[in-house]
């Protein structure tokens, strides 16, 4: 990957903690910036969460915390101790919590005057630096898990951020994303599919042969060959870029990435790769939604409409669900959450007991001992 993408460690283990008041600036009008911190203080305020407010304020600096408490519409003391500046804003934080007003309404709404809303600094300064983006965007990394949000109608194989940490992903045999039914640090939305998980790992490892590629070209032409290429460049590529600089292998590598013989290539090996990993969870990311699975087994699908019980035994799974026969010709789908927490996802063959109420809850019994069923079988 290229030192820009490696520079953001989306797996690792953070050793130290991004000080808080390095955050990123955010321009809040011409010349006129603020901190993103004030904003997290803000919505933690308006939601009663004065712990969390608290916490935040916590782990900052003196000074950053002061320019926070301002920017909130709050006057904390502009000298002494940090124990008397946060004295000096106790009484306000507390009644601003309880009535989920930020600093600025509770002045309006005490008649006091106002405090400057925000932070300015030299016209000079309009975007932060590289080094402190990659701090802040590490420290947001650095949680256990994040919740990736979607706007805008791309593809998300076409978006470069899920592509960098599919890549990554991939290169150290992880898992990336989490969807419903499948765990990932990463976690995208419901609407998210299999199919939308393998276009995904595969457009990001195309990415990252196609970077790889292009990294090493140079050097390969001053006669610099690299000693090996990843398993994500096809055989024939890496032959030639192993092999003495020409300008028919020029030519060759240069096709390669233009038709996209590498990308795909990349895509398949990526998709492989990814389903390895996401075997260890019993997952399967090549299969069909399970639906799909009943459908092509010639059997039609069970809508309940009220009371009533079905039983029978797995016989397809994807994800997020499983499919159990009920009849010769019929199959109850039911999704993994829906069964007992102490069952889970059900064992393929699993015998499955499904009792639907008048008011279509559902009361299901699994034994797993059962292994005779199976689209196949």
């Amino acid at each position: 990957m290229a030192n820009n993408q490696e520079q953001l460690d989306f797996f690792g283990i953070i050793d130290k903690a991004v000080p808080r008041a390095e955050g990123l600036p955010m321009a809040r009008g011409s010349d006129v910036w603020g901190k993103v911190e004030a904003d997290v203080f803000v919505r933690h305020l308006k939601q009663g969460e004065l712990s969390n407010a608290l916490d935040l304020l916590g782990s900052m600096t003196n000074e950053g915390a002061r320019a926070m408490l301002c920017e909130a519409g709050f006057e904390p003391r502009a000298t002494g101790s940090r124990h008397a500046m946060l004295e000096s804003v106790q009484t306000d934080l507390i009644q601003a919590a309880q009535e989920k007003l930020s600093g600025h309404e509770l002045r309006v709404k005490t008649g006091r005057p106002p405090v400057p809303p925000v932070q300015t600094f030299p016209g000079s300064l309009t975007a932060p630096s590289f080094e402190t983006a990659v701090k802040a965007l590490q420290a947001v990394l650095s949680a256990p898990d994040v919740e990736v949000g979607i706007a805008g109608s791309d593809a998300l194989d076409t978006r470069a951020a899920l592509l960098f940490i599919g890549a990554q992903a991939i290169e150290r045999g992880v898992s990336g994303f989490g969807i419903e039914g499948i765990q990932g640090k990463f976690q995208l939305p419901d609407s998210v599919d299999l199919e939308g998980l393998r276009a995904l790992y595969g457009a990001s490892a195309g990415v990252l042969a196609e970077n790889e590629v292009r990294a090493v070209f140079p050097q390969w032409a001053n006669g610099r060959s690299p000693v090996r290429m990843s398993d994500f460049v096809p055989e024939a590529a890496a032959r030639v870029i192993r092999s003495p600089a020409s300008v028919d292998g020029a030519i060759a590598v240069r096709n390669a990435l233009d038709d996209g013989s590498i990308r795909e290539f990349a895509a398949q090996q990526g998709i492989r790769m990814a389903g390895q990993v996401l075997r260890t969870q019993g997952v399967d990311l090549m299969a069909l939604p399970v639906e799909h699975q009943v459908e092509n087994a010639g059997l039609h699908l069970v809508k309940p409409a009220g009371r009533g019980l079905y039983v029978g035994q797995v016989l397809a799974q994807d994800h997020r669900a499983s499919a159990i026969k009920t009849s010769r010709d019929a199959a109850l789908v039911v999704a993994h959450k829906d069964f007992p927490g102490e069952v889970g996802k059900p064992a393929m063959g699993a015998s499955v007991n499904v009792k639907f109420g008048p008011d279509m809850s559902m009361h299901i019994k699994v034994d797993n001992r059962a292994r005779t069923a199976g689209i196949g079988r």
